[in-house]
């Protein structure tokens, strides 16, 4: 069995679509890049995308001794991400921005970390998703045995919640909508905004967009077509 194979077999269904999508994103075009996964928790995404796109991948959370595998780690405050600027290629997050106490401060240090012309992705929830929904208001309370969700996580989401997870500051499912993200990401400078999956996977917002450069038309370099050809490709599926 290889470690591939062990990998698939260790996260079940729903971790593993994501995987799947999160590596169909990237393409083939991300060897040896460097890649930054902010509120990574285990690990598990950063490891498997070193080992199937063969990237040089690092993970950072707030909350240490939660790693499960030997993946670069670093404990570090995501509103004080402890790198050079334009350090990364890629920068990623997944149900981090919907936690985060200060999301603001966090998008503006990923946005600095972020290389000209950079990837950076996102993964959340969808707030007009009725799928998601019914699972925040109908099942999250069963599940929390009533500390969580329910219809007064509507009027709470947006409130800072000081323990919880091993006493951090964090958010309770604060989701946004895709105009929300949108309009964000425009402010802060981000192009090429993009929804890929938007049609099959409703309940959960998959967000690419690029850090710009100004002198891109300068820079651009004909063996880029690949990459540029797979990213009109996907998005257009």
């Amino acid at each position: 069995m290889t470690s591939l194979q062990r990998i698939k077999i260790c996260f079940p269904g729903s971790t593993r679509r994501h995987f799947d999508r999160v590596t169909q994103l990237l393409g083939t075009c991300v060897e040896r890049k460097l890649l930054l996964d902010v509120g990574t928790g285990t690990g598990g995404l950063p490891d498997f995308l070193s080992r199937r796109l063969h990237c040089n991948a690092l993970g950072v959370d707030i909350v240490s001794g939660i790693r499960t595998n030997h993946t670069p780690f670093v404990v570090a405050d995501s509103s004080y991400l402890p790198f050079r600027s334009s350090s990364f290629d890629i920068v990623m997050s997944h149900e981090f921005f919907s936690h985060s106490h200060d999301f603001l401060r966090s998008l503006s240090e990923q946005r600095r970390v972020l290389k000209e012309e950079g990837l950076f992705i996102v993964s959340d929830g969808n707030l007009l998703s009725p799928v998601t929904l019914f699972d925040l208001i109908v099942l999250y309370p069963l599940r929390s045995r009533g500390k969580r969700g329910g219809l007064r996580w509507l009027f709470r989401k947006r409130k800072e919640i000081k323990n919880y997870l091993k006493g951090t500051p964090q958010k309770d499912e604060d989701i946004k909508t895709r105009f929300w993200w949108t309009q964000l990401l425009e402010r802060y400078g981000f192009t090429g905004i993009r929804f890929p999956f938007r049609i099959s996977y409703v309940a959960k917002l998959y967000i690419s967009a690029r850090k710009p450069n100004p002198f891109a038309k300068l820079l651009y370099h004909p063996s880029e077509t690949a990459c540029k050809n797979h990213d009109d490709n996907l998005h257009k599926n």
